[in-house]
């Protein structure tokens, strides 16, 4: 991250994250729009998201890959960052889906904040804490369990 010397936030490379004071609730949520990224593959007519940060991304790009073959209608939703998470944002993208499958590695921390953002949609929480990747073929078994 880098040091501030505006009013407005400067961001650094990576998970982006305000920085010192302005990371308090309220501040935070006035840049939410405008900080928090996230990029779609095959998302415009998509039934089904994966939805993954990082390494677990790259995974669920080619699921979808895998899924669209077997006549999935699944895209791909990859956060570029974590905080704040942007209601209007995402609201776009969960307004179309029926299921998300949220890939992580981690104990679900995304998954259970979606969960109780969007509690009429299924969403599947999909974790590794043991270092290994997803592979895509697990990422699309969860599509079909």
């Amino acid at each position: 991250l880098t040091e501030r010397a505006s009013s407005q936030p400067k961001i650094g490379t990576g998970a982006k994250l305000l920085i010192g004071a302005e990371n308090s609730r309220g501040k935070t949520a006035l840049y939410a729009k405008e900080v928090f990224e996230l990029e779609q593959l095959d998302m415009a007519d998509a039934r089904v998201a994966l939805l993954g940060i990082g390494m677990a991304a790259r995974s669920c790009m080619d699921a979808v890959r895998l899924l669209r073959q077997a006549g999935v209608q699944a895209g791909c939703v990859k956060l570029l960052n974590l905080h704040p998470f942007c209601r209007e944002k995402l609201d776009k993208v969960f307004e179309k889906i029926e299921k998300c499958v949220v890939c992580e590695t981690n104990e679900a921390v995304i998954a259970s904040v979606l969960q109780k953002m969007y509690p009429q949609k299924k969403i599947i929480s999909l974790t590794k804490t043991d270092g290994n990747l997803f592979t895509p073929e697990e990422i699309a078994e969860k599509i079909h369990g």
